[in-house]
């Protein structure tokens, strides 16, 4: 029994070690209040011509680099609240965001004083991490569905690239053109200038074709690089999408897939890196869009994430490769990394994390860059595998 109390007294102890260093709602940015009190409050009643609005982005892994930062990185009770934390960030914006976000605009409009306050609202951008950019598409759809319903309210879509570990836009002169664009169009009204890309209106269907149409004034000279069109899918009422075919009409996209008889539900670049090659004739990017309007999910869909080699799971008389990944503190140069059926499905359906190449660092006593293949077609030629070549950062 003394034992027993005596661990429940240890257990009591760090517990309210614990709470006492959790950080207070006005002092943590991740509360609500904390960015009210810091930014809002003290700008209430100043008389603007327009506001940027960087929000829905969530930057759970910038508690790993505050550790950097602060020394704690090889601290393990550091790493554990961070780990913590940043579960709690990725968990319970998801519950939050779809009730929050969309009431953004008009709340902080009153905080202002101005309920027809113009608002350039910019979209997370792309991303290598799968489940925050995954995350990302779901935001862009909330964000654009918002504008929808509250007038004076814009989209701005970054560049694609972010910055590593975080839902910061990579380009910031890029963005810097773009918010400029929307202000030249929206604030100032200048003649001839185009405030923002391509953004979806409305779309006509007739069984297996559909005609995609854009708001007035965005898509004036509409072209596309090439590809760019191949982001289109169509979907029936089973919400299994299909690659469709696009071409430019005008200033409309018409679709056809002959895989979906009777066409119910129309999306572009819903991706986790969107292509940014549709544009109008000042060269602004076509917003994504999907027009299922489905709810917002609770959970993200991680696969793909992580692929593990194989001698992580199975026994070392079925790998493949017939040799450890990791072998005497070094990685194989190459290695054949099995494709669940559950992740080659995921891929062929569009949801393709694979086809950008980028660099993740490995700490295994020495750094290595990981460079994935810059296409997925070797996943759909051999249908069992990828290849991933493992080159040495020295």
């Amino acid at each position: 029994m003394a034992a027993w109390a005596g661990m429940m007294e240890v257990m009591q102890k760090r517990l309210a070690e614990y709470e006492a260093s959790k950080p207070h709602p006005l002092d943590d940015s991740r509360f609500p209040s904390a960015g009210y009190n810091a930014v809002l409050h003290p700008m209430r009643g100043l008389a603007m011509k327009g506001m940027l609005l960087q929000l829905g982005n969530d930057y759970p892994y910038a508690l790993y680099e505050k550790l950097v930062r602060e020394g704690n990185h090889t601290s393990r009770a550091s790493l554990g609240q961070a780990y913590k934390d940043v579960y709690d960030i990725r968990k319970l914006c998801l519950y939050l965001e779809p009730t929050t976000i969309p009431r953004i605009p008009r709340a902080w409009r009153k905080t202002f004083g101005d309920d027809s306050l113009a608002v350039g609202w910019i979209t997370p951008p792309g991303s290598d991490l799968v489940a925050m950019g995954r995350h990302h598409y779901e935001m862009r759809e909330l964000q654009r569905r918002t504008t929808e319903k509250e007038d004076e309210v814009d989209l701005i879509l970054p560049g694609t690239e972010h910055v590593l570990f975080s839902a910061q836009p990579a380009d910031e002169a890029l963005l810097g053109a773009r918010c400029l664009a929307w202000l030249m169009g929206t604030v100032y009204e200048k003649d001839e200038a185009v405030a923002t890309g391509p953004v979806f209106d409305h779309a006509v269907i007739d069984y297996s074709k559909a005609q995609v149409f854009f708001k007035p004034d965005t898509s004036k000279g509409l072209k596309a690089q090439t590809g760019a069109l191949d982001h289109f899918e169509v979907a029936g009422a089973d919400l299994e999408y299909h690659p469709a075919q696009a071409t430019i009409d005008g200033e409309t996209i018409r679709i056809k897939c002959d895989t979906v008889p009777r066409i119910a539900h129309v999306r572009y670049n819903w991706t986790e890196k969107p292509d940014q090659g549709l544009t109008n004739a000042v060269g602004l990017p076509a917003l994504p869009f999907g027009t299922n309007e489905h709810a917002y999910p609770t959970k993200i869909n991680t696969l793909g994430e992580e692929i593990l080699p194989e001698e992580f799971s199975m026994p070392a008389a079925q790998w493949k490769n017939k040799v450890a990944v990791i072998a005497n503190g070094r990685l194989n140069k190459k290695i054949e990394v099995p494709l669940s059926d559950d992740a080659l499905k995921s891929l062929r359906k569009g949801r393709n994390t694979l086809s950008a190449t980028y660099k993740n660092t490995w700490r295994w006593g020495r750094h290595f860059a990981r460079n994935e293949t810059e296409s997925s077609n070797s996943v759909y030629n051999s249908g069992v595998h990828l290849i991933l070549e493992m080159q040495e950062k020295e």
